[in-house]
């Protein structure tokens, strides 16, 4: 019995790394005719709009509304 409580804690452990290596999954925030949004490219579309913005010394609106605006600009970007 304890030699199998090891066998499987020795298993646990050496599935430890796999785990904490995980690449998380692109998920699609939206499809647009025959084209997908995912989220790392909304992210970063996102991210690169705040420094626009930071740069030109604009107020940023709340973050929700910014993530809005920002997701309905790549979908109007797609259906041209």
């Amino acid at each position: 019995m304890r030699t199998l409580r090891r066998l499987l804690q020795l298993i646990a452990m050496l599935a430890l790394p796999a785990v904490a290596h995980a690449v998380p999954v692109d998920r699609i925030l939206a499809i647009v005719n025959d084209d997908i949004v995912t989220e790392n490219e909304f992210r970063s579309e996102f991210r690169r709009m705040v420094r626009e913005l930071q740069l030109q010394g604009a107020r940023l609106p709340g973050e929700d509304v910014l993530q809005r605006q920002v997701l309905e600009r790549i979908i109007v970007d797609r259906l041209q």
